[in-house]
């Protein structure tokens, strides 16, 4: 399934994800934990953002972060603005999500949501939220053959956007209860505006431990992970990113996600421990 959560300033991108997964093998769907990354980070002529994705695994056996970054590789240079490069993008994910060979009866499983956040080529800060199955507003509805996308672009950011305001999705959690408990949480931080006067790499430590003690509550329902995946994408002219593996009762290490530069790229490098 994953549970995503992303937060999103004009200073910085920080996503995390958990790394249970959801698929459909040999006639019915599949739980389970492995080494899948479901983070992708996208380098182009239009900007530079992070995606974080829940919902379907993988199509046809091949994973869907590695869909969604073939997919940027193929339009990327073939998109002369970011709205030409989204709608492409949607048009060709929903094209894949057509055809996974998934009998009716589990159509359900592919109910998956994307969180996208970055800057555009001028520096902008932005985000989207690409689903099959939320309108506008975020409410769950019937799933739907095609994805659309919902968002936002700040291209002036006021004082209280530099100073207060943070972006935040939670995803992969359709639960009224859950929504509410996970909403309190991040709302008492933003609140003290722990996502501005914090580092990057503290708020997706806070992201980890929130989405581990969700992991321990029923609603849950056994579909949220503890080893978890973090991004920490900083607004140009920034090049310190950080990009970690959270392994239960291990320290952080850098793993990356997959990797598209332009109609390049790769994946799944592995350092040392962040500390």
């Amino acid at each position: 399934m994953t549970m995503y959560i992303t937060v999103a300033t004009v200073d910085r991108v920080v996503q995390a994800s958990d790394r249970r997964i959801t698929w459909f093998k040999n006639g019915k769907p599949v739980r389970t934990d492995d080494g899948t990354n479901k983070a992708v980070i996208v380098d182009c002529q239009n900007g530079r953002f992070s995606v974080v994705y829940s919902g379907l695994a993988k199509i046809r056996g091949v994973s869907t972060e590695s869909i969604i970054a073939d997919i940027f590789r193929e339009i990327n240079l073939k998109s002369p603005s970011p709205k030409i490069l989204f709608d492409t993008f949607i048009e060709e994910l929903s094209q894949q999500f057509r055809s996974t060979g998934i009998y009716s009866k589990y159509k359900d499983i592919l109910r998956t949501n994307i969180s996208i956040a970055g800057h555009i080529h001028t520096g902008d800060v932005f985000w989207l939220r690409i689903t099959n199955y939320n309108d506008k507003s975020g409410e769950d509805i019937e799933l739907q053959n095609e994805f659309k996308y919902y968002g936002r672009l700040i291209d002036s950011p006021s004082h209280k956007d530099k100073v207060k305001a943070a972006y935040i999705e939670i995803g992969g959690i359709s639960d009224v209860h859950a929504k509410k408990y996970l909403g309190n949480k991040i709302l008492r931080l933003r609140r003290s505006n722990y996502f501005h006067r914090t580092s990057g790499e503290a708020v997706a430590n806070k992201l980890v431990e929130l989405i581990r003690a969700f992991s321990l509550r029923p609603e849950s329902q056994d579909l949220v992970g503890k080893n978890c995946m973090t991004t920490v994408f900083n607004a140009p002219p920034a090049t310190n990113h950080l990009f970690s593996y959270h392994d239960v009762g291990e320290d952080p290490i850098q793993y990356g996600p997959e990797f598209v530069f332009g109609d390049g790229g790769f994946s799944n490098f592995q350092a040392g421990p962040v500390k």
